[in-house]
């Protein structure tokens, strides 16, 4: 499996060197320098920014439109809407019957840090078990973490015939789902592939501590 656990270290070691560096910068500032990646990694690539307004997410992406959701700050590429209904409206239906439900999902994905400026973690391409998470509604579960307006929580778990380099979300950032990973649930079905540009509020525990947006790529399927 390709793990990139050098950069992996480095990403989570370089923001708090450069906080020892640099005592008097504010959030403001963090957030300033978090928007300036995220402007960067765009105009670096040629992405075509979307507005949410009017956007049918049945209809084929260009290979550079990226939407822009403005109340979270996500931008979203689908490469593949998957098959079936979206897994949100799946979860929806299933969670009416059984309050308690919560669906399974496996995960490839690859982690691009835009502070790095390179690939930190993947998991495509590999015969290795994909990372594997608890996809809920409502706030019963403890520990779970908000990620949009359609109040859905999901946290990474290891089954009993994962290894550890098989969780490496769950191992460097703990359980909680970045937000930027729930929100295209809400588009795509099974089997549905995305990338997207993921800002500090909607990341993970160390992207939240740092400031720091990511770029990935996924692939969702679903396990039950």
């Amino acid at each position: 499996m390709k793990h990139y656990i050098p950069h992996l270290l480095l990403a989570l070691l370089l923001p708090l060197c450069c906080a020892s560096c640099d005592d008097t910068k504010t959030y403001a500032d963090m957030l300033e320098e978090e928007e300036d990646m995220i402007n960067s990694f765009i105009s670096s690539r040629g992405l075509n920014i979307l507005s949410e307004n009017g956007f049918d997410p049945s209809r084929k992406m260009g290979e550079k439109d990226y939407v822009l959701f403005t109340a979270d700050g996500v931008y979203l590429h689908i490469d593949s809407v998957g098959h079936g209904p979206t897994l949100y409206h799946v979860l929806d239906s299933l969670t009416k019957r059984n309050s308690g439900y919560r669906m399974q999902i496996t995960v490839r994905f690859l982690e691009y840090s835009l502070s790095v400026g390179d690939t930190i973690v993947t998991n495509f391409y590999t015969n290795a078990s994909p990372e594997q998470f608890y996809y809920a509604k409502g706030s019963s579960y403890s520990g779970y973490s908000s990620s949009s307006s359609h109040y859905t929580y999901g946290s990474f778990f290891a089954s009993a015939d994962q290894t550890e380099t098989a969780t490496l979300m769950r191992t460097y950032y703990g359980t909680q789902v970045p937000g930027g990973w729930l929100k295209p649930l809400q588009y795509v079905g099974d089997g549905g592939r995305v990338r997207v540009i993921v800002p500090s509020e909607m990341g993970h525990t160390s992207a939240q501590a740092n400031v720091l947006p990511y770029y990935y790529e996924i692939e969702y399927k679903r396990y039950n």
